[in-house]
């Protein structure tokens, strides 16, 4: 058998060599079910290539499709994917470019942290960066709730939320992601409705409720998500959508370049936090990068200000020009009456003063010397009376 196949090939190879050194018949004439007769038999394809017509191919990964095509249909595919990936477009009272500062009131975290129940360790781990990184607030430490499980929270819509996880591992995020279909979970985590390879920051809301959901295609995009906005204060988030690439970067295409185009030049207005008198003048990182001063007005504990109103006192004290001074002590209607009296006194110890003095001048001077003294350092004009009243 094997003789035969041997002599059929020296047959064909010979009918080849004929018709290429033939100056009147022209290959490209055959057809092609010759031609794949042909290449069956002669052309041969190494490991790791295939034969494809009459040409050998690079198939590394063994799937029986050629490197150059399986490229051009990932490309098609991640297109497909990304057209179906459709966020509904609504206009929400913040976006990312003001995270986390509107999540954040009197230095509390105004909201919760959501984990699936049976979330994976990469999603615990990026949870709790989340809650680290808002703790570390650039201006104030910040007090954050442990995270919740989505057994634990009956209506996330109704609360401000951050929520780490796959939407086919969270009930919660299923529920909040836009178009979910169960159907593309293609095992407990991978979900193919969101573009191979990327990672998601998606910020929606609610009746005046913010959640922002950290997800991805699978555990390691959700893990490159939840660090890029664990980072944000290095990177530019802007808009309601952030699209995060397989090796932990922006996709540039549908951010960076974005914001490249929309965002002017700029230059710093400050570089640290000032005064104007009593005026706070805070210097803040804006959404186009660069720092700008914002007057924040009068601030106790700021630019010297020890107390704007009465109740910033403590008891006794009141509110002056920004600083708390003691209250004075209305006595003043006392005080001139006791004056009077005094004085009273005094004309009635120099009139004393002579009677028991016998009139030696001598004697008289010396009494008023008491008398005046008397005046002088008592506290009251009964004091003096006694003294008057004992001279003789």
């Amino acid at each position: 058998m094997k003789h035969y196949q041997l002599v059929g090939l020296m047959v064909i190879g010979i009918f080849l060599i004929f018709l290429t050194g033939c100056n009147e018949v022209d290959i490209s004439k055959l057809s092609d079910q010759d031609l794949e007769r042909i290449s069956d038999k002669l052309v041969e394809c190494n490991n790791p290539y295939i034969r494809v017509g009459t040409q050998c191919c690079l198939d590394q990964n063994s799937n029986s499709i050629c490197d150059r095509d399986e490229k051009v249909e990932q490309k098609g595919e991640f297109k497909e994917n990304h057209k179906e990936f459709e966020i509904p477009v609504t206009k929400t009272k913040y976006d990312l470019s003001d995270y986390p500062s509107f999540l954040i009131k009197n230095n509390v975290f105004d909201g919760i942290l959501v984990i699936g129940d049976k979330a994976p360790a990469e999603d615990v781990i990026s949870i709790l960066d989340i809650a680290e990184s808002l703790k570390k607030n650039k201006d104030n430490p910040v007090f954050v709730t442990q995270p919740l499980l989505d057994s634990e929270i009956n209506n996330v819509k109704s609360q401000n939320a951050i929520l780490v996880g796959s939407p086919c591992i969270s009930k919660r995020i299923s529920e909040l992601f836009p178009n979910f279909d169960p159907s593309k979970c293609l095992n407990d985590y991978t979900y193919s409705g969101i573009p191979k390879g990327k990672g998601v920051i998606l910020l929606i809301e609610n009746d005046g409720k913010i959640q922002i959901i950290v997800t991805g295609e699978s555990q390691s995009n959700v893990r490159s998500a939840s660090k890029i906005l664990s980072d944000y204060q290095k990177h530019k988030l802007d808009g309601n959508l952030i699209m995060v690439n397989e090796d932990g970067a922006l996709d540039n295409t549908e951010n960076e370049s974005k914001q490249q185009e929309v965002k002017p030049t700029c230059s710093d207005e400050c570089s640290t936090d000032t005064c104007s008198g009593f005026d706070f003048i805070s210097c803040e990182i804006k959404s186009d990068g660069c720092k700008d001063k914002i007057n924040q007005g009068i601030i106790k504990g700021k630019c010297n200000v020890e107390c704007i109103t009465n109740s910033h006192c403590n008891q006794n004290y009141e509110c002056k020009s920004y600083k708390c001074v003691a209250k004075p002590v209305e006595v003043k209607e006392t005080q001139d009456t006791e004056s009077t009296s005094k004085l009273n006194a005094l004309q009635t110890c120099y009139k004393r003063a002579k009677e028991c003095s016998d009139n030696i001048i001598g004697v008289e001077l010396e009494f008023r010397v008491a008398c005046n003294d008397l005046y002088l350092w008592t506290q009251t004009a009964t004091e003096i009376l006694d003294f008057a009243n004992g001279l003789c």
